[in-house]
């Protein structure tokens, strides 16, 4: 078994980031658990390093962020490859455990390293010297991030209160989770709860991300848009905000506000860092999908300088689709004037 896993490295910083983005950072909370060791590629220890220094300073750590910090090293990282740290994210719900996964990693590697070096002390020490010292690298080992793990019974008494509490839900007639939208399972499993996750399995084009789709849509529309649709003045369908909202537990209930206010925010920030007109277009697009449209793409490029516009017209067939009419119809109204100045519609109190 490999003793480093890149891909739980990239997921873990991702969620991290993603958090700080859904206002409900974790970072301090689990460094306790990751340590100063948790991340076995050197980029993405120096990447954690700076998430964790912002967090401390209880400043935002998103991927944007963590970026600009980052700014100006010599070490080689790249701005896009933090930014897209994000997209090897699967959420946030057990990041908690997903960190414990990345500690359980350094622990081995921790143990094989004082395994090494006894063996090497074994040819030239005292074998009780060695002994000793194998002994107090394995205890500190021991000591590091696991004070907050679960154990087996731990696991098995969660899972009985969850059996219980969605019998208890039945017997009421009440729904304990968010509903996939499909009563045989919902009946089974009572809906989506906060800090599960929730995996799809199946062969090849046998319909997963349909049905992915279908509760995502089923999520968005049922439960966040009868929720937010009366108290907030807007839909989950409007501009910017128009996102498949997450579908684990609490970010489908309680996230929804959020969602368009972080996007119309992620976009400033985009803007206020200079970032390049062609990358405001994709994130932008990315972000409003099919509700997207020149004229609010407009007022996230006005700001732009003349050069900065000048060169995404002349590379607008890099733009794939339909992202290549949306920019050059926005590029029309910023570069003639009639992009308006104000803040884009999207924004929520």
């Amino acid at each position: 078994m490999s003793l480093v896993s890149i891909e739980s490295e990239a997921d873990v910083l991702g969620g991290l980031m993603l958090a700080s983005l859904q206002g409900e950072p974790m970072a301090v909370e689990l460094a306790g658990v990751l340590g100063d060791d948790a991340f076995a590629r050197e980029d993405h220890r120096a990447i954690y390093g700076e998430l964790l220094r912002l967090a401390r300073a209880e400043q935002p750590h998103d991927g944007l962020a963590v970026a600009e910090a980052m700014k100006g090293r010599e070490d080689g990282i790249m701005f896009a490859d933090i930014v897209g740290l994000a997209q090897y994210a699967t959420g946030t719900a057990n990041l908690e455990h997903r960190a414990h996964y990345l500690r359980d990693l350094a622990n081995r590697r921790a143990v094989v390293a004082a395994c090494h070096e006894a063996m090497t002390a074994a040819e030239h020490e005292a074998a009780s010297d060695t002994i000793a010292m194998l002994t107090r690298k394995l205890d500190a080992v021991l000591a590091t991030g696991t004070a907050n793990a679960l154990s087996f019974r731990e696991v098995i008494d969660r899972t009985e209160q969850q059996a219980e509490a969605l019998i208890a839900a039945r017997r009421a007639g009440r729904e304990l989770g968010v509903p996939f939208g499909i009563p045989a399972v919902d009946t089974l499993t009572g809906g989506m709860r906060p800090g599960e996750l929730i995996g799809i399995a199946a062969r090849t084009s046998i319909g997963k991300t349909a049905l992915a789709n279908q509760i995502a849509v089923h999520a968005a529309t049922n439960v966040v848009g009868a929720a937010i649709g009366s108290s907030a003045g807007y839909t989950a369908g409007g501009p910017v905000g128009a996102v498949v909202v997450p579908m684990l537990g609490q970010a489908a209930r309680k996230g929804a506000q959020r969602a368009t206010r972080r996007n119309v925010e992620e976009l400033q920030r985009l803007v206020a860092a200079g970032a390049h007109p062609r990358y405001i277009v994709n994130r932008y697009a990315t972000l409003a999908g099919p509700h997207a449209t020149p004229q609010e793409l407009s007022q996230y490029l006005v700001a732009t300088p003349q050069a900065d516009l000048m060169d995404l017209a002349a590379k607008l067939n890099t733009l794939k689709g339909p992202n290549r009419k949306l920019a050059s119809d926005a590029l029309g109204l910023t570069l003639t004037g009639n992009a308006s100045e104000t803040a884009p519609a999207a924004q929520v109190p």
